[in-house]
């Protein structure tokens, strides 16, 4: 039976941090449940009060950006309430880079917080500071060649034909396949097709032909918000304008491209196996 907590000052009061960043993540022994019960456990051990619970889910810890941790350190690092730690499973749920890593520590013992983790018993001595940054580097090490190996999964998987594992363009979808994948049977794209009509129709407005001239794309948006809609919203311009200027629909994936104009990959989203 657990103790009740009351407001002495010699109560130790903690918030509890847990992530994951992909699904398969969360399947496995990382899962949010999994996490805040071995967090729940230690803190019951050591007698520490838990005042409040954050979660990110499918949030990567490359960088800061995730609300419950932005939540989370907002309240801690105002130094309001005296609370004595942020507790996370590993270091790697709150950080995967090691310079974020350092920049937080230091925020915390400014208002007289730690960081700990449970599955890495380190102390407050100056050669514990030095281990916690050295598992930052480790996880950021770590990361960086997590990606790298996805990429080059991701890139040999289009080379063979196969699908990535993000929204299929307009007009198809993502079917099954016999073969076997890092993370179950390999996907390929095939025309879905309801929707591959209204490509072809879009084309055809677009073209015209003998016994009528070709329609702008405003027209066009007209005409379709008429007749259906885009995937449960309203048909828009950029949505016809990608259509017609997609390489998809002349039978052309491509994967890993960059634009002229931005410069950016033209990824069609990432794949379940995205680096934590």
């Amino acid at each position: 039976m657990k103790k009740a907590l009351d407001s002495s000052p010699l109560v130790p009061f903690v918030v509890l941090y847990a992530r994951v960043s992909t699904e398969r993540q969360a399947m496995k022994d990382l899962s949010i449940p999994d996490q805040l019960r071995r967090m729940r456990d230690y803190c019951e051990r050591r007698g520490y009060g838990i005042l409040t619970e954050y979660v990110d889910e499918g949030r990567t810890a490359t960088d800061d950006n995730r609300p419950a941790f932005q939540q989370m350190v907002r309240r801690v690092l105002s130094g309001e309430e005296n609370i004595h730690a942020i507790v996370v499973h590993s270091f790697s749920r709150a950080f995967r880079n090691a310079t974020d890593l350092a920049v937080y520590l230091r925020d915390l013992t400014k208002v007289g917080a730690r960081l700990v983790s449970v599955t890495q018993d380190v102390d407050e001595s100056p050669i514990g500071r030095f281990v916690t940054l050295f598992y930052g580097l480790v996880d950021e090490m770590n990361s960086a060649e997590n990606s790298k190996h996805v990429k080059r999964a991701r890139e040999e998987n289009a080379r063979r034909g196969f699908h990535n594992g993000s929204k299929p363009p307009f007009g198809y979808k993502a079917v099954e396949t016999k073969t076997i994948g890092h993370t179950g049977y390999r996907k390929v794209l095939v025309e879905d097709e309801a929707e591959a009509a209204i490509v072809r129709e879009i084309f055809n407005l677009y073209e015209g032909d003998e016994r009528r001239a070709p329609m702008g794309m405003k027209r066009i948006v007209e005409y379709l918000n008429t007749k259906s809609l885009y995937r449960g919203q309203i048909w828009r311009v950029q949505r016809v304008q990608q259509i017609l200027s997609d390489s998809v629909y002349t039978g052309v994936y491509e994967f890993g491209a960059r634009t002229a104009r931005t410069q950016h990959k033209a990824d069609r989203g990432p794949s379940e196996d995205s680096h934590d």
